[in-house]
């Protein structure tokens, strides 16, 4: 099965994904192990639909995010699920300066996961801003 879900705190949406592992372990995944979420206890996860096959769940998780104001968006290497959108990240590289005003200082403020601030300080994701 492949499953939609979403990532709350309280009622907020902060995140939409799709897994085919079970819901608890892809929460382990993001507060743990991936770092979109490190440490944080205020993070639960829903199942938002459940599909048949990986294309409708895809379709289903672009739209969810779309509907959120996330931002969905072409790379290089094909479809990236972009977390936040591209004013933010061009907002995030010109606060940016090292040892000052570190990434994680960003992560914390704009709450969203290092990885991301790392790419868009180094500009390898947000390519457009």
């Amino acid at each position: 099965m492949h499953k939609v879900y979403e990532l709350r705190s309280g009622s907020k949406v902060e995140y939409v994904g799709y897994t085919t592992n079970t819901l608890p372990n892809r929460l382990y995944d993001h507060v743990k192990r991936s770092g979109y979420f490190p440490n944080r206890k205020d993070i639960t996860i829903h199942e938002a639909s459940v599909w048949n096959n990986k294309q409708e769940a895809l379709q289903e998780e672009r739209r969810l995010k779309e509907s959120y104001g996330m931002y969905w968006g072409e790379s290089k290497g094909g479809k990236t699920n972009r977390l936040t959108t591209l004013e933010i990240a061009q907002e995030i590289k010109s606060k940016y300066v090292p040892y000052k005003y570190t990434q994680s200082m960003l992560a914390r403020e704009y709450n969203l996961p290092l990885n991301t601030i790392v790419g868009i300080t180094r500009e390898y994701s947000y390519l457009e801003t």
